[in-house]
């Protein structure tokens, strides 16, 4: 069987070298950060250190999604933080992109890893009470830097928001409140924890009411 790369449509891994696959060049995939990305399936992470590689950053976001197997909006959000929740389609990114090594449980492991990496460390907060969220389909989470309060005077900003998104439900927490997601075949369960009492939590329905 012969690998083909979904963007070029030249072989990966078979051929004569001048016609090989080139989009992404081995030793890119051999940089410490994009390497620790892809054992532990960060693709949003992957995502950006790829279109910021000196030998990658050619590669538009239409190029990448055709790689990956996404939208290009998709792509644009993986860019900007959004991580994709199911490890199924975490998975069929890295190998569409042509990442060495294979998927071993809930990472990767590549090449030079010796042994099985163990599994992810789940966050867990057993003392404070949570919001369950659960979904026929994976949700995606989103990570950002709380708000200056200097900057930001008086006004109350959300930190937590949950967004209807055609590409999938998007969470959307501030940096420091616990999370976590998991993925299963059937669809996807996600909760952050209610560290503050006054924790405000923002629907779609009050971010389209916005001017």
């Amino acid at each position: 069987m012969v690998l083909l790369c979904g963007h070029c449509g030249n072989p990966r891994e078979s051929g004569a070298p001048t016609y090989r696959c080139a989009c992404i060049p081995a030793h890119v995939w051999e940089e410490p950060d994009l390497a620790q990305s892809v054992r532990t399936l960060d693709l949003s992470e992957v995502i950006r250190c790829l279109r910021h590689h000196p030998d990658t950053r050619h590669l538009s976001q239409v190029a990448l999604a055709t790689l990956c197997g996404l939208s290009q909006a998709m792509v644009s959000r993986l860019e900007n933080g959004v991580n994709v929740a199911s490890i199924d389609r975490a998975v069929a990114a890295l190998a569409g992109l042509g990442a060495p090594g294979v998927a071993d449980g809930t990472r990767w492991r590549l090449p030079d890893d010796g042994e099985p990496l163990p599994p992810a460390k789940p966050q867990a907060t057993p003392e404070v009470p949570c919001v369950v969220i659960t979904s026929p389909v994976p949700i995606y989470v989103q990570v950002k830097d709380p708000p200056d309060p200097s900057a930001t005077g008086t006004n109350r900003h959300s930190d937590v928001a949950f967004v209807a998104d055609p590409d999938g439900p998007r969470l959307i927490v501030n940096r420091g409140i616990p999370w976590g997601v998991t993925s299963a075949p059937g669809g996807a369960t996600a909760w952050f924890a209610l560290t503050d009492r006054e924790q405000h939590i923002t629907t779609a329905h009050e971010l389209k009411a916005r001017p």
